[in-house]
């Protein structure tokens, strides 16, 4: 089974290396096209919970394509809330949204003929009422754009996705039946983890998962799996009780003696759990011309690697996104020796 690609950002940010002198470039937020009518909501309260809220990824900028750090002008806060009031009209009724962002970046890639521009956003948006937030939607999405000269365009998709997901919720009133405090949101990514097995559980289930969806419920699509560690070697038996190593791509995770090997396309590679994470050193592709590039505005599929039109391999350290099951790069591991995988 092929695995569905979901890109995902870099989020070690912190290790950009900057040039002498540093290159910005600023993102505003695209006035919206017209106004919603009858809004349940006449306020808007942003929790901004990215790493960097300064920061929005790489852009590429001039007849160079120089790399340029993309920055919010004026802060994504204040930008949020003058959004709003564009978006809504004197119909709206008392209430207050609470806009969750956790995730909002960009990136560019460079090709023969043209550019590719990519938006990552992932939030989620709450209704106020009495000090406690109901959930009314959540978005985890990357939109693709193409052209000759792509940043204008990346950023007003980007613009538009999340102006498109504050409007579609503006006549829609929250479920009651689960309320958040707003700490809570601020910390969803814990609650989230508690209602998932792979994280919940004490110990994981021996077997071959082919999907995340089913390695984080604990169900193991096949269980006649078989370990040698000590050879690198890991082996299952198919339909006729034959002996053969496992395709990588055909695998999304496979669990020995309790102890869970991730794959990609370098092989296995062991998953451990820190601080409630699971994380995994291994190589992923890289681009060979770019080295900014890969500090900080690098994306990985579900399983493959960095999309690159000249690639070369690099050693990360790498976390497992508890909700898709993506590829986040932490950061590079230098001076060390090849990661040990099991193929």
């Amino acid at each position: 089974m092929m695995k569905t690609l979901i890109f995902f950002f870099a989020t070690s940010l912190c290790v950009f290396r900057l040039t002498a002198q540093e290159n910005t470039d600023s993102f505003s937020f695209t006035p919206p096209e017209k106004k919603i009518s009858e809004s349940l909501y006449n306020k808007i309260t942003l929790i901004d919970g990215r790493r960097d809220t300064s920061f929005m990824g790489i852009a590429q900028t001039g007849m160079l394509n120089r790399k340029a750090r993309v920055i919010p002008d004026p802060a994504i806060s204040v930008q949020v809330n003058n959004l709003f009031r564009v978006l809504i009209d004197n119909t709206a009724k008392e209430g207050e949204l609470v806009l969750h962002i956790r995730e909002f970046s960009f990136a560019e890639l460079t090709g023969s003929m043209s550019e590719k521009g990519y938006c990552y956003l992932q939030a989620g948006l709450y209704s106020k009422r009495d000090n406690m937030l109901g959930q009314l939607a959540t978005i985890d999405t990357v939109v693709l754009v193409k052209a000759m000269d792509v940043t204008k365009k990346m950023y007003r998709a980007g613009s538009s996705v999340l102006t498109d997901f504050i409007a579609s919720n503006l006549t829609i009133t929250a479920s009651q039946s689960t309320l958040y405090t707003y700490d809570e949101v601020a910390r969803i990514d814990s609650i989230e983890k508690q209602t998932i097995k792979l994280y919940s559980s004490a110990t994981l289930t021996d077997g071959l998962y082919k999907s995340y969806n089913s390695f984080k419920d604990q169900k193991p699509d096949a269980t006649d799996v078989i370990c040698d560690i000590d050879n690198n070697d890991i082996r299952i038996k198919d339909g006729k009780g034959k002996s053969i190593k496992p395709k990588p791509k055909e695998v999304y995770a496979i669990v020995c003696n309790r102890t869970a090997y991730i794959a990609t396309d370098y092989g296995f590679y062991p998953l451990t759990k820190q601080h409630g994470d699971f994380f995994f050193n291994g190589k992923v592709k890289s681009t060979a011309n770019s080295g900014d590039v890969i500090a900080a505005s690098v994306f990985f599929g579900a399983i493959g690697g960095l999309i690159a039109s000249n690639s070369a391999t690099s050693t990360y350290e790498i976390k497992i996104d508890h909700l898709s099951g993506g590829f986040i790069q932490m950061k590079e591991i230098k001076n060390v020796g090849q990661p040990d995988s099991v193929y």
